[in-house]
């Protein structure tokens, strides 16, 4: 029981298919809704029983959740169709309770084996309809406005389910089996690292994870990374100040502005100095405030993060940050807060477990051509991602965790309005995560 899992053409189009119609119906952090009730339906088609949003995480442990009146919205609309994709059914919306994201073994009755995680949510990002861009071209933009899946999160999921659809086929032809358990965990709110802190328990004494991203620092289609280094410990963060208001002409001296206190903030932000340790990054993206040109503004709000690597340097700037909002605040008369929406720590792939993850990747073909034109053991990344939270919890409990890069060639950077990436990595990518499992927790060895 050695033989590689096998890809047919059919399946090959089935996986295409799924990554269109994720594309179709984006939802962002934490809506995801109708994303996990397809994702539901299709491993349920598999004989597999998921368990979704509220029985797998702790709703009160969720960052940077929308509004009450958002989430409501789109869970209704979730229920709707749209286009020609049925809305979600009624009996997962309910099993949900309101959360999303989803979870499902294989061989649960094992003892644990590998975690595979795979991000669902899309980015608010308007899709361009230029006539060139290939979603416009064959049919599949995004019929939701003001959302697109701009980082390659709907083809990560078509990936994951035609993984696990060529183990499920190689174990029902007798050809493989488990001999450790393997967890599919599809987690929300990946965007901000809002999501991945709330799903903590599901990884806890689990021995191997594996996640990945297609793109990145490597925009070449055939080009396989087994593993990262370099990834930005980041704290997503919301500051408010809060004045009073007064008339701007009349009685100005009545008032406190709120909007001056915000906008000294992000200049003292801007100017934090850097740390000898390593590289920071600071960026303010969103600034709002004021009621009308002829008030004092009394209330003013803005969303910012801080990265760093090491971990210190990124603790540094936020403690700075703070500091810098609260001086700020005292200075100007100004209450403030700051609210942290979304955080992740660094993390190093394991160098033994990405060498063996280089060596499946060499010695995959498919059709009689190698997979990959090109493995390298280890990529260096200049972002932060959610999956490092997942990847400390394993390796500080004993285990091995590795953040795999699938190559492909890119219409546009990641959250652009039109991004797209080559569809020839989604049956590679297919290939090397049912590889990947079966070699870790299959009958070839299960030492992990």
């Amino acid at each position: 029981m050695d033989a590689k899992p096998v890809l047919t053409p059919e399946l090959a189009r089935r996986i295409v298919g799924w990554r269109r119609d994720f594309h179709r119906r984006p939802e962002t952090g934490w809506t995801e809704f109708w994303t996990t009730a397809r994702l539901a339906g299709i491993l349920g088609d598999m004989g597999l029983a998921p368990r979704l949003g509220a029985e797998i995480l702790d709703k009160s442990s969720r960052m940077g959740l929308p509004s009450e009146d958002v989430l409501s919205r789109v869970l209704v609309e979730a229920a709707r169709p749209l286009g020609d994709l049925a809305g979600a059914r009624a009996e997962f919306l309910s099993r949900m309770d309101g959360a999303t994201g989803l979870c499902v073994d294989l061989a649960p009755d094992k003892a644990p084996g590998v975690v595979l995680r795979c991000d669902i949510d899309a980015l608010p990002v308007r899709e361009s309809r230029k006539p060139s861009h290939r979603p416009v071209r064959e049919g599949f933009r995004s019929l939701r406005e003001g959302a697109m899946h701009a980082c390659g999160h709907d083809g990560h999921m078509a990936m994951a389910l035609g993984a696990v659809q060529l183990v499920l086929d190689q174990i029902a032809q007798g050809r493989a089996k488990l001999t450790r358990s393997v967890r599919l965990l599809f987690q929300p709110a990946e965007e901000g690292v809002r999501g991945a802190l709330s799903l903590v328990p599901l990884v806890r004494g689990w021995p191997c994870l594996l996640a990945g991203h297609i793109g990145l620092a490597l925009p070449e289609t055939g080009a396989f990374a087994a593993g990262v280094s370099g990834a930005f410990a980041t704290a997503k963060f919301n500051v408010a100040f809060r004045g009073r208001e007064a008339h701007a002409a009349q009685a100005p001296e009545e008032g406190a502005d709120a909007l001056k206190g915000a906008c000294e903030a992000v200049l003292a932000l801007h100017a934090l100095p850097r740390h000898s340790r390593g590289e920071g990054r600071v960026c303010v993206g969103r600034l709002e405030g004021g009621s009308g040109r002829n008030v004092v503004p009394g209330f003013a709000r803005f969303e910012a993060e801080v990265r760093g690597r090491p971990q210190e340097v990124c603790d540094f700037l936020f403690a700075r940050a703070k500091a810098a909002v609260e001086g700020i605040a005292l200075a100007n008369g100004l209450d403030a807060s700051v609210e942290l929406a979304g955080q992740a720590g660094s993390a190093e792939s394991d160098g033994e477990l990405s060498a063996r993850l280089a060596r499946i990747a060499e010695g995959l073909s498919w059709d009689g051509r190698p997979v990959f034109g090109r493995v390298l053991e280890q990529a260096r990344v200049s972002v932060s991602e959610d999956a490092c939270t997942l990847m400390r919890e394993v390796q500080q409990g004993g285990g091995h965790a590795s953040y795999m890069l699938f190559g492909s060639d890119l219409a546009a950077g990641h959250h652009a309005p039109d991004f797209d990436f080559d569809e020839a990595v989604l049956a590679k990518g297919a290939l090397m995560l049912a590889s990947a499992v079966l070699d870790l927790a299959g009958s070839r060895d299960s030492r992990l």
